[in-house]
């Protein structure tokens, strides 16, 4: 099995580069006899190095690095905007993940450990996984937001994510506080349903997991094609806290007594009075109106029986 790990080196609080001997031992244990290394150096190396993968027949990519690294790995093996060859057929995605939340990965219940996370690239199951488009240029894994506390992720140094983990984040949310009395008038159009209001956050989410908060959305799907979209309307601080809490322990109603709105679809059309900055997959996405489509589980990857179980549960599990 002709595989490519795209590594980067710059992800996370440790440096995994004393156990990738470790980790292509037991990929060559495991059946993959041909093994690249991709160290990356600067955004956009590990889509690059992922299309390359898919292009040059490799049977399997692992991504190594937080949610930014593996949705650049995503973005190559779509080749969104840029279509690779009919006959080209797409690499399986491993993951081991090393950034700072990992919400990815703990959507889909991969551990951090890396000796764990090996074993379930050699070992683990093969599931097919929903992916979104944005303006049928790139892709996106887990989530597209924007509003309040969404551009932390992108914001905050990177050299502190590295030093202070999570913790790194803390420095910069009161920063972000004033946005909640800072609405912006946002037209949506949802598999054809018109909505238009005045909001603070904007969420589409295929997971139920972001932020480093779990199960904010209980019964959500990888696998379904269907993304779920959450609405903060401009309200007083006692009910966004309200509505914040409730994300923090699930959102489960159409629209929640906290105020918030939930919806769910698969093709979502997204325009701002003003511009707005998108964050996808935790890094800056830009300010255009964004067109987004669920792409029904368009990317193999290798998970864990959990994932097949709880997120996953859409396909035969055999």
């Amino acid at each position: 099995m002709k595989t490519k790990i795209i590594y980067n080196p710059k992800s996370g609080k440790r440096s995994l580069q004393p156990l990738m001997s470790y980790v292509i031992e037991q990929l060559s244990e495991g059946g993959c006899r041909n093994v690249e290394v991709y160290p990356t150096r600067a955004a956009g190396d590990a889509t690059e190095a992922a299309r390359d993968a898919h292009l040059n027949g490799c049977d399997l990519v692992i991504a190594v690095g937080g949610d930014g690294t593996v949705s650049e790995v995503v973005n190559g093996l779509a080749s969104f905007g840029r279509p690779v060859t009919n006959t080209a057929k797409r690499p399986i995605l491993g993951y081991i993940p090393s950034g700072t939340s990992n919400d990815f990965a703990s959507a889909l219940s991969i551990p951090t450990d890396v000796r764990k996370a090996v074993r379930i690239i050699t070992k683990g199951h093969r599931a097919n996984i929903d992916i979104g488009s944005i303006n049928g240029q790139r892709s996106f894994n887990y989530i597209v937001a924007a509003g309040a506390f969404t551009r932390l992720t992108y914001t905050t140094p990177h050299h502190l994510k590295r030093v202070l983990g999570v913790w790194a984040y803390l420095k910069d949310i009161f920063r972000e506080i004033p946005l909640i009395q800072k609405p912006f008038r946002l037209q949506l159009s949802i598999d054809g349903q018109q909505i238009s209001g005045e909001y603070v956050i904007a969420l589409v989410i295929n997971s139920p997991n972001f932020a480093g908060m779990r199960k904010v959305i209980p019964h959500a799907c990888m696998d379904d094609g269907i993304f779920d979209i959450l609405l903060l309307p401009k309200s007083n601080p006692k009910v966004l806290w309200s509505a914040v809490r409730s994300m923090a322990m699930g959102v489960n109603e159409s629209t929640t007594e906290s105020g918030i709105l939930h919806l769910r679809g698969k093709k979502i059309s997204i325009e701002a009075e003003k511009r707005l900055d998108w964050n996808i997959d935790g890094e800056h996405g830009g300010r255009n109106p964004i067109k987004i489509e669920c792409q029904e589980k368009y990317l193999q990857m290798m998970v864990p029986a959990m994932a097949m179980h709880k997120v996953l549960s859409h396909q035969d599990h055999s």
